[in-house]
């Protein structure tokens, strides 16, 4: 399985793998993360509508990724949701931007945030920028930032250095789940869109500066 496979649950710009997660159904991860979901539906492994989620199980393992319109990143359920999983399961989750080169990793063990790194794209000029980091490094960062291009690939090397099954599904399901992105973010719907908003962000970003959240916040 490859991150760049459009036809699998790599391809995603939130994904979340929970190790010893097979023992959870469909919907009970979904619950756990504040995810309402009202069906599944017939594809499998792929992310062709807005408001969508996949699911896939491995025998020691369960992973979701979320739409490109980042549904899951939106729901305000799933961090703290996290929290509550990480006391009974570890878990690796990594995120990517959308119009930018930033990115996030987190594992959890114990109930507790081991490893936290976030890589801000700084739309002043300057490029990646870590922003906050605590923990060690874990296997497959390479000790370096992800380059642009080969972000993806790299939280792909974290995740299957996480989980070296991850490579071997043996089901994949897509869920539809209600999106609250629309209700509170500007989604650009073509490339001259994206630009104004990116160069909003710039301008908005040389005044107040980028917002950084730990995810300890949500805990």
């Amino acid at each position: 399985m490859s991150a760049h496979d459009f036809g699998t649950a790599w391809w995603s710009p939130f994904v979340i793998v929970v190790d010893g997660g097979h023992v959870l159904s469909d919907r009970d991860l979904l619950a756990a993360l504040g995810l309402v979901s009202s069906r599944s539906t017939a594809r499998k492994g792929v992310h062709p509508a807005t408001g969508e989620v996949v699911i896939a199980e491995g025998r020691s393992w369960k992973l979701i990724s979320s739409d490109w319109a980042y549904t899951m990143w939106h729901c305000p359920g799933v961090r703290p949701g996290l929290w509550k999983l990480a006391s009974d399961y570890r878990i690796l989750s990594y995120s990517v931007g959308d119009i930018d080169d930033s990115y996030t990793l987190h594992l959890f063990e114990k109930g507790e945030l081991v490893r936290e790194l976030i890589v801000d794209d700084r739309l002043d000029g300057r490029g990646q920028v870590i922003v906050h980091e605590e923990g060690s490094a874990l296997p497959g960062e390479r000790g370096e930032i992800f380059p642009s291009g080969q972000i993806l690939a790299g939280c792909e090397s974290v995740a299957t250095a996480f989980c070296p099954d991850l490579v071997n599904p043996t089901r994949t399901k897509t869920w539809t789940v209600q999106n609250p992105l629309f209700d509170r973010v500007r989604v650009p719907t073509s490339p001259d869109e994206a630009r104004r908003i990116r160069d909003e962000q710039r301008k908005s970003q040389q005044t107040t500066g980028p917002v950084v959240r730990t995810w300890r916040q949500f805990r």
